[in-house]
Order: C-alpha cells, then sequence, then structure tokens
C-alpha cells in the first residue's frame, strides 16, 4: 500500500476538508482522510499514488499544498 501526506496551509472548515476528500476519492483507486486540526490530507492507494495529480486536484479547488 502506498500512503503519501500532504499540507494544506489555507483549509479553514468542515467543508472544505470534504471538498478536498471528496476530490481525490475520485480519483481512481485512491482514499484520502483531511485532518482540518493538522491542515493535512493523507492519502492511500494499494498501488501507485500520482503525486502531480493530487497536487494538481487540490490547486484547482483554490489550495495551497505541499507534499510532507
Amino acid at each position: 500500500m502506498a500512503t503519501r501526506t500532504y499540507l494544506i496551509n489555507n483549509i479553514k472548515s468542515g467543508v472544505c476538508c470534504e471538498k478536498i476528500q471528496h476530490s481525490i476519492n475520485k480519483i481512481d483507486g485512491l482514499t484520502a482522510n483531511v485532518d482540518l486540526d493538522t491542515k493535512s490530507v493523507t492519502v492511500n492507494s494499494m498501488t501507485y499514488i500520482n503525486d502531480d495529480k493530487v497536487i494538481s486536484t487540490i490547486k484547482n479547488l483554490g489550495y495551497t499544498v505541499k507534499e510532507v
């Protein structure tokens, strides 16, 4: 299993978390868990995680993101 964590500094609410999580979960094979307290998202996959695709998905929602 592959796991990546990304920091998203401008998450402000649970609605933000739901929006990010829903968008990442739409990417084939990925599951996401967004944590408002740590301003991070953990992405899991049984195979490969395309960092560029995850990062661009988050940026397209209007958030800043950095891989940890």
